[in-house]
């Protein structure tokens, strides 16, 4: 049966719910009040009350760690409390500028480390930077906007989603000619084309005047980025490049249906990633696949 917390939650959000079958349908019933939420406040502004803040927390308190606690820190953080055991609840990129905050980070020091791979921030970005880090809760939702103001051009937004039928001639050639031009130093690949050959996708290309083909397992509608991670890299491996493409991890803020991904060295990365409390993944046969600590 439904918990106490997640029954308020229904009736304070006005939603109606169906017979409990099991955890998930809570789960859902949870997130979905907090949407419905979200659609009212975004006509009236946060409605704060102490029921509401009650619900919430006892609602946050029965779900840590899945979808919809996610969902309700961030509606706490929205309703402006603000505490630690909220923040700790929050999704990670939610609670990056915290974290930032509490270790003491400025947007000085994050532009140091950030040079270290070549990466310098402009004006705006450190400007942007600057304000989240005066009030952090400002930073929360606005993962691409954190993302865009550190990595700028060197980030590549991927489409990863279930397109509900085959993928084109060219999503897989694209993909790859895109990772390419976001390296530094450049990647040279020209004349990319991509055919299907039964259950496999076979992307040709030229680099450096050599002409070579990679296969990709397909997986019907879904893109497969385990497959185009480990083949970009395997070309940079035999390259003999220190260039690896890497993922930001962002599936819980958007279900996995684009993937943020940059292109950096296979060494400095995941050092500067992990100072910074990224969390980010990579697919690569001659390195560990490496996930920065989401908690920070």
């Amino acid at each position: 049966m439904y918990k106490k917390s997640s029954l308020t939650l229904f009736k304070l959000s006005g939603i109606t719910i169906g017979e409990f079958k099991s955890e998930e349908d809570e789960t859902y019933g949870v997130s979905r009040s907090i949407t419905n939420l979200e659609n009212k406040a975004f006509h009236d502004g946060w409605q704060t009350s102490e029921e509401l803040i009650d619900a919430l927390l006892h609602a946050l308190h029965d779900n840590k760690g899945n979808y919809a606690g996610y969902k309700v820190a961030q509606a706490l953080i929205r309703c402006n409390h603000i505490s630690n055991d909220v923040i700790e609840c929050l999704e990670p990129w939610n609670k990056l500028v915290f974290t930032w905050k509490r270790n003491g980070f400025t947007s000085e020091s994050i532009a140091r480390k950030l040079l270290e791979l070549g990466i310098p921030l402009n004006n705006e970005s450190l400007s942007k930077i600057d304000d989240w880090l005066i009030n952090p809760a400002s930073s929360v939702d606005k993962h691409y906007d954190l993302l865009r103001s550190l990595f700028g051009a060197r980030l590549y937004l991927g489409d990863l989603r279930d397109k509900h039928c085959y993928f084109t001639d060219d999503d897989y050639a694209i993909f790859f000619s895109n990772l390419a031009s976001i390296c530094h130093p450049s990647v040279p690949v020209e004349e990319v084309k991509q055919h299907r050959n039964d259950d496999l996708w076979a992307i040709e290309y030229t680099l450096n005047g050599r002409k070579s083909t990679f296969h990709i397992e397909s997986m019907g509608t879904w893109f497969n980025i385990e497959g185009m991670l480990l083949n970009f890299n395997r070309i940079m491996r035999e390259e003999n490049s220190n260039l690896r493409a890497f993922g930001f991890d962002s599936s819980m803020l958007d279900g996995g249906q684009y993937g943020y991904f940059i292109v950096a060295d296979k060494n400095a990365f995941p050092r500067i990633a992990e100072q910074l409390h990224l969390p980010v993944y990579t697919h690569d046969t001659d390195m560990a696949n490496h996930s920065s600590p989401n908690d920070a």
